[in-house]
């Protein structure tokens, strides 16, 4: 299943993607993470262990500044790659995640009525909450990843 949903939000595309790209403050900006640690990687590709509301989770995130990161999220019901990119759209940031979600089990003859609800899923947890982050002033460090430095 493959889904596009976007927001236009009122910062600029460097401090936008500076806040998704701060994983360390993932608790702080997605209601569902409660922790993150780095299981390895790089400064660009990091292989990540996310305390979710459903457990453990397993996600991989790619940075591709200034512009793309590529989330590939492993969980129970769903196997998922969202890659969000980040575009300069009037006084602020076009957000768009599309998103290639491969349902498992059963959950794959759903597909077709799950469709509108996963679009209000990535909505909800993951458009929204980077919104509300990059407008209230989030305090993430652009410079960070504009070198490819984490640090």
């Amino acid at each position: 299943m493959r889904l596009s949903v976007g927001t236009d939000i009122a910062a600029p595309v460097d401090k936008v993607y500076a806040v998704y790209a701060d994983y360390r403050r993932w608790p702080e900006i997605f209601p569902t993470i409660h922790g993150v640690r780095v299981m390895e990687g790089d400064e660009r590709d990091l292989t990540l262990a996310i305390d979710h509301v459903e457990g453990m989770v397993r996600n991989r995130m790619i940075l591709r500044p200034p512009g793309q990161i590529v989330l590939e999220e492993n969980k129970r019901a769903y196997d998922a790659t969202f890659i969000n990119t980040f575009r300069p759209s009037g006084a602020g940031t076009r957000f768009v995640v599309d998103g290639h979600i491969r349902l498992k089990g059963i959950r794959r003859l759903l597909a077709p009525i799950v469709r509108p609800y996963a679009r209000r899923l990535m909505r909800r947890f993951q458009l929204a909450p980077v919104k509300a982050a990059a407008e209230r002033g989030f305090a993430a460090d652009p410079s960070r990843w504009e070198n490819g430095s984490r640090e």
